[in-house]
């Protein structure tokens, strides 16, 4: 095999927009036009369609924008700077990128609560004159119907002030909302994407990444920095392949230094004509060299290149240099193992926080799905964890739950991960959330309803598998999506040199693990081979089904996680009633798990009747149906089902078996009965009710009094005068 050398340059630029270069760029009409409409400044109704309104179009003029926001910068410092913060909390969250919304920001951010806007405290009484007359000079760089009054007092104030708030509300809010959706309905916008532009996306609320402003900038500077490359690149060539864009991120790689000089060079020239700068601090660069064989090195004569964007360097990192985004870190060897190391100890970090934290055992229980595993969880659809990594993780989180509990190390784990309402703690099982949501993804991928992802992922499941040599096989049931696999299950190549981890082998040899087959299928239901045809071809879809004794469940995209760890809970409960001692209450079928499973959530109690009824539950407390079985040559045998004197366990009573519940209910009953009797024979001018519901006609006079024994639904004593304990 001969070594084919690849050059690798990454760059990674956070585009931050400055406010004062953002607005000259926004006012000059290069970047973005509002069409606007006009406003007739007769009064509205709410409800009633607002007329035209470009009267109060006008923006705000350069000077004026830098006058006010010094001014406001200044008077700031002199108002209740930690109300304001307070209230600021609370922004305005629309898409209409002019300064409409700065202003309106403000005023939301201080005087909107409960959804609706008011100048008053919540004793009804105004805000101080201060904060009043810095809100009078924001709302006069709005529109408004009326002057400010010439009486500066907090009663004057906060009505003109209510008044605009109307105004804003009922005119201005809806105008901007219904003139962004008109303009999302009619500027749909293309994204450039690999080689081609995508189909038009329209426009919403966080359609990008969740921020409204991520989708403000894409359109105030990346989309258009896009465009100007297009405009600026070759004929033959539909777009730059080697950019990429996203929310407020921009990646450009290739092979040739050339390439990417050329692409920053049209950058610099974008920035100085839009006004827009870039953060060298936030920029990298990676370089390396790579063989056939997934082998890392450097040339005698190679030296890292050096690139810079608007006169400033930015900096190279190495293969095994990482780079933090986002906070994960990056780099260009994608080292999987030191992923998995970090993810790993931020696990057992949190694990171990927990376990020094000095919360009650239930809560504990409930931290390592809260706290733990949710720092990792969402990592899980797009990263290889092996087998042996999450079984150290599951057994890292078993030894601590046994410790809390305070359970012996032969004790079954089954039941710390099952659910609570079952019997069990509810404990997460790491490598079950793992294998369903690395399914899960993958299978979306393969039957995405974006044609680009779909087509995308099915070409690189043919590439992945042609390059292992992995030959195709006849339609059966042994094969993995039309390829041949062993008879261990593992796909059936050994072409050697390809130590990149590949998802496709990784999601084979999960549906192996969970008992799951995948093949090709078209409208009509019928098998399809594995061919090229596959990956164009939206009719075909990638059916994924699961065995579980015996019968084959179709699995839905919808709820594919749910269906597969209901596999694993299943396969596991069948272990763990087979055990001779601690699943036998599992298979009777008088047991009733729901009875006592809510003190397993009750962090109200005692860490030491937690620890009790655990174990009641589990049968390792020493009452004799337990000796019985654990020393049955010392004790009598003992079997529910097959022995005619029934004995009372605390494990029966908390699990609900019938029998015992029956035996409990009778000797309580007793007890009544014997109390009501003695009560009877040695207090006069006493009523006594057993076995009854409590009744409002007992107690005809307001100084009648009574007292109950044990439940009140049993007995209840009334007593005239007088309280008898």
């Amino acid at each position: 095999m001969f070594n084919v050398q690849l050059r690798i340059l990454y760059i990674m630029c956070l585009i931050t927009t400055l406010k004062g270069t953002l607005k000259e760029a926004r006012k000059s009409g290069k970047i973005y036009i509002q069409q606007w409409r006009t406003y007739d400044p007769a009064s509205h109704l709410v409800g009633n369609n607002p007329g035209e309104f470009g009267g109060f179009a006008r923006r705000l003029s350069d000077e004026e924008w830098l006058r006010f926001e010094a001014e406001e910068r200044a008077f700031r410092k002199t108002l209740d700077t930690k109300l304001i913060d307070d209230r600021q909390r609370i922004t305005y969250t629309g898409t209409d990128p002019t300064q409409w919304n700065k202003l309106m920001a403000i005023l939301n951010g201080i005087y909107h609560k409960n959804g609706t806007f008011s100048a008053h405290n919540r004793n009804g009484r105004p805000y101080g004159i201060p904060l009043l007359k810095y809100t009078v000079r924001i709302l006069n760089k709005l529109p408004n119907t009326d002057k400010p009054p010439t009486d500066r007092t907090p009663e004057a104030l906060t009505e003109w002030i209510e008044k605009q708030f109307r105004f804003m509300r009922e005119v201005i809010q809806p105008a901007l909302n219904r003139t962004t959706r008109t303009q999302q309905k009619r500027l749909p916008r293309k994204v450039i994407c690999g080689d081609q532009l995508t189909r038009p996306i329209q426009l919403r609320t966080g359609i990008k990444t969740g921020c409204p402003w991520s989708a403000v900038n894409f359109i105030l500077a990346l989309n258009q920095w896009l465009k100007w490359l297009c405009l600026c690149s070759s004929s033959h060539i539909r777009s730059p392949n080697p950019v990429q864009a996203y929310a407020d991120d921009v990646q450009v790689s290739s092979r040739d230094e050339k390439v990417i000089k050329t692409m920053l060079s049209h950058t610099d020239k974008f920035m100085r004509w839009s006004g827009l700068e870039v953060k060298n601090t936030k920029c990298a660069v990676f370089y390396e060299r790579r063989s056939g064989g997934n082998r890392w090195y450097q040339a005698k004569k190679d030296k890292p290149p050096s690139f810079s964007i608007m006169g400033n360097e930015i900096k190279v990192y190495a293969c095994h240099e990482t780079y933090c985004y986002i906070g994960h870190r990056f780099n260009i060897a994608g080292e999987w193992e030191e992923q998995i190391h970090e993810l790993s100890s931020e696990y057992c970090t949190r694990l171990d926080m927990v376990d020094s934290s000095p919360l009650p055992v239930a809560m504990k229980l409930q931290a390592i799905r809260e706290i733990a595993l949710s720092k990792i969880q969402h990592l899980f659809a797009n990263i290889h964890i092996p087998k042996c990594i999450l079984n150290e993780l599951n057994n890292k989180t078993v030894s601590l739950a046994r410790r809390w509990i305070g359970l012996n190390t032969h004790l079954t784990r089954d039941v710390l991960f099952h659910r609570s309402r079952e019997g069990g703690l509810g404990v997460p099982h790491i490598e079950w959330v793992y294998t369903a949501a690395r399914i899960s993804n993958l299978l979306r991928m393969l039957n995405n309803d974006d044609a680009a992802v779909r087509e995308l992922a099915r070409a690189s499941l043919l590439l992945h598998l042609g390059k292992r040599k992995v030959p195709l096989c006849i339609l059966d049931d042994a094969s993995f999506l039309g390829f041949r696999r062993k008879p261990s299950g593992k796909l059936d190549t050994n072409t050697p040199g390809f130590g990149v981890c590949s998802d496709w082998l990784d999601l084979n040899d999960l549906c192996n693990r969970a008992n799951i087959q995948l093949r090709w299928r078209n409208i009509a239901g019928q098998s399809v081979e594995a061919n090229e045809n596959i990956c164009t071809d939206p009719t075909i879809t990638a059916e994924a089904t699961i065995t579980t004794d015996d019968n084959i469940q179709l699995l839905d995209t919808q709820n594919i996680r749910r269906t597969i760890i209901d596999h694993f809970h299943l396969r596991m409960i069948q272990h763990w009633t087979g055990l001779r001692l601690q699943g036998q209450l599992a298979c009777l079928p008088c047991a009733d798990q729901n009875l006592s499973h809510t003190v397993l959530k009750n962090t109200a109690l005692q860490d030491d009747i937690y620890r009790f009824t655990i174990k009641a539950r589990l049968q390792v407390l020493p009452t004799k149906s337990n000796l019985a079985i654990w020393f049955p040559s010392a004790h009598e045998p003992f079997c529910l089902q097959h022995y005619s004197r029934q004995r009372e366990t605390i494990a029966h009573i908390l699990n609900g078996c019938s029998a015992y519940k029956g035996l409990y209910i009778a000797r309580h009953d007793r007890i009544v009965a014997l109390s009501a009797k003695e009560l009877r024979d040695n207090v006069s001018h006493t009523t006594i009710h057993c076995n009854e519901k409590i009744k409002t006609d007992w107690f005809p006079l307001s100084h009648e009094q009574c007292v109950t024994l044990g439940n009140c639904y049993k007995s209840l004593t009334k007593y005239t005068g007088y309280i008898c304990n």
